[in-house]
């Protein structure tokens, strides 16, 4: 009796075939297979893989969420690098997400927890070729759309903030650049993905499975905080060669000043090329008497005084301080009706026309002092150093405070202190104490006012104001009820001067919702930073929002971007000035219309539209 119908089919079984000795056809091809799976992928062919269908999507997701507006509009090269960058990280960030779902599915399969993933229900079936060619058009037709909406949005932020339109040829160059960069920055992430995968292939050969990992990843964290350590150096380093041989220059027609009132000048204690570069532009662009008075003739002005000391002035901060002294001595700046006291940004800069408002109110009865901590731009500064604002800063309001208070009261100048961008956190450190009322107390108790514009997110006091507003009020305008001696503006029509309930010594924060310096902060990569709440600040679109990372990398790029809107906007405050210093410390008799005339005088333009809430 046969059991098995196909038995008649098969050999003689006296003879029968050993089938471990006589390879199959299949059994050749999976081990061909096996042997190409795991021979190492070379870095030409690493490069030329196509991108996976879930990376695709990664990268397409983060390229669409970059084209969304933020705090201020954009070049099509700016653009095109913020979309470079998150399509790049979206490509990534999908790949190692779906690796993490492979590897596990791996795990479970033989764990024999769900079927293997090699069964004919898991196989991939090429899509046919008009499938490719849809998806194909799909994709084109949402890029066309993505793009023209993004022309568009920038169009309506570039009029919301004064700037003149862009053309249509903006869009060609996004592309373009943006393909080219991407591509840049494709084969950098791909490149680095065959090192590592190099070094794993190493390891494995000379430590135990269970320990590869671990042992790879120490490597390549430690090499890339190596790595960035000594890029950081050489960045400082070039910029320090750089901008230091900068601050040696002097703009062009700048002369040194022929006025004993000025720094540089006749009978200076500071030597006119050891102001650096923005030290000359103050005192050598100073006010005269005579311009002064061409504002307003009833009055007799003064040469104002301005003094400057450079960092090749004097080796260390306290000798610049001594320094600083002795040169206000020897102008008869504390005979003066006003002294500032100002914390430059970090070029050494001084608002020019932060300088001017205070000095054509005042009659010219004034005098200014700063002292320069460095020579970087400020937005460099802020990521490489951050002590010398703070550190000078705190030193300079001290020394001219504990100076100021020797002095007769009742024949002593009104002492205020500003500072602007950078400058605003060295100043505010000279206040920093423990807590917000604390720290307000320590500036209305040792000055008679104070104004800091542009503050950037991490200033002491400042940040406190954002963290502690009253209930309803917006970041992008804390109020904070309990402390009567401060505001915090965005524009001119907030200012009111006449205000009753702001107490004195007033002081005045002056923040554009659009500037990037005040709401910019690590924590922002997680956690939205404020701009975007209900109701939206008068200068930033209304569909603008926050995304993690995408954000971050946008107004990242906003920092460097703060003076291409109008005044204003963005991290231009001069249209502030004259209204804040009225608020604060007005001469006797000044008004509003004064306040207006001056600013007309100064062809400062009015900035926003003062009818807006």
């Amino acid at each position: 009796m046969i059991d098995d119908p196909a038995a008649g089919d098969r050999p003689d079984d006296a003879h029968p075939v050993d089938d471990r000795e006589v390879p199959s056809e299949h059994a050749d091809r999976t081990a061909l297979v096996t042997a190409a799976a795991s021979a190492p992928m070379t870095w030409r062919q690493r490069l030329v893989v196509p991108p996976t269908v879930v990376s695709g999507v990664g990268a397409a997701l983060l390229w669409w969420a970059s084209l969304r507006p933020t705090l201020l509009p954009r070049s099509a090269v700016i653009q095109a690098a913020i979309s470079a960058i998150c399509l790049t990280i979206g490509h990534g960030a999908a790949g190692v997400l779906a690796a993490l779902v492979r590897h596990v599915r791996a795990r479970r399969a033989a764990a024999g927890t769900s079927a293997p993933a090699t069964t004919p229900a898991a196989r991939r079936v090429a899509p046919t070729r008009p499938v490719v060619v849809a998806i194909a058009v799909l994709v084109l037709l949402l890029v066309i759309v993505e793009l023209v909406h993004w022309y568009r949005t920038q169009q309506d932020q570039r009029e919301l903030v004064g700037m003149a339109p862009m053309s249509w040829s903006a869009v060609l160059m996004l592309v373009v650049f943006t393909v080219v960069l991407s591509a840049v920055l494709l084969v950098l992430a791909r490149t680095m993905r065959h090192l590592v995968v190099a070094l794993e292939r190493r390891v494995e050969r000379r430590v135990p499975a269970r320990f590869v990992g671990v042992t790879v990843t120490a490597i390549v964290v430690v090499a890339t905080l190596v790595l960035v350590g000594l890029g950081g150096r050489q960045f400082a380093r070039w910029a320090d060669t750089n901008f230091g041989a900068f601050d040696d220059t002097t703009a062009d027609g700048l002369e040194p000043p022929q006025l004993a009132t000025l720094s540089g000048g006749p009978g200076s204690l500071v030597d006119w090329d050891e102001l650096g570069y923005e030290g000359r532009n103050f005192t050598g662009g100073a006010p005269t008497a005579a311009e002064i008075e061409a504002f307003d003739p009833s009055r007799d002005a003064l040469d104002p005084i301005r003094v400057y000391v450079g960092l090749q002035s004097a080796g260390s901060v306290d000798e610049r301080l001594d320094l600083a002294i002795a040169e206000l001595e020897r102008t008869g700046a504390f005979d003066r009706e006003v002294l500032v006291v100002a914390t430059p940004t970090g070029t050494g800069w001084v608002d020019p026309d932060a300088a001017r408002s205070v000095e054509f109110m005042h009659a010219g009865d004034t005098a200014i002092v700063a002292v320069q901590y460095s020579y970087l731009p400020s937005w460099i500064a802020f990521l490489v150093d951050t002590n010398s604002p703070r550190t000078l800063g705190a030193a300079l309001i001290d020394r001219m405070h504990e100076h100021w208070a020797t002095l007769p009261a009742d024949d002593r100048p009104t002492l205020l202190a500003f500072g602007e961008s950078l400058g605003s956190m060295g100043a505010e450190t000279g206040f920093d104490r423990d807590g917000l009322d604390a720290s307000i107390a320590s500036i209305t108790d040792r000055y008679d006012g104070a104004l800091f514009t542009g503050p950037t997110r991490n200033n002491a006091i400042f940040g406190e104001l954002v963290d502690e507003r009253d209930a309803g009020s917006p970041s992008w305008r804390p109020v904070v009820a309990d402390e009567p001696n401060v505001r915090v503006v965005n524009r001119i029509s907030q200012i009111d001067a006449a205000d009753p309930a702001w107490a004195s010594p007033r002081v005045l924060w002056v923040h554009h919702p659009s500037d990037a310096i005040g709401t910019w902060r690590m924590a922002n990569l997680w956690s939205p930073p404020g701009w975007g709440e209900d109701p939206p600040p008068y200068d930033v679109p209304r569909d603008a929002g926050w995304l993690p990372f995408v954000t971050f990398v946008q107004e990242s790029f906003d920092l460097m971007a703060g003076f291409s809107a109008s005044p204003g906007y963005g991290h231009d405050y001069r249209t502030e000035f004259v209204h804040a210093w009225t608020a604060i410390a007005p001469p006797d008799g000044w008004t509003d219309a004064d306040a207006d005339r001056l600013q007309a005088h100064l062809g400062l333009d009015a900035g926003p539209d003062t009818a807006q809430p």
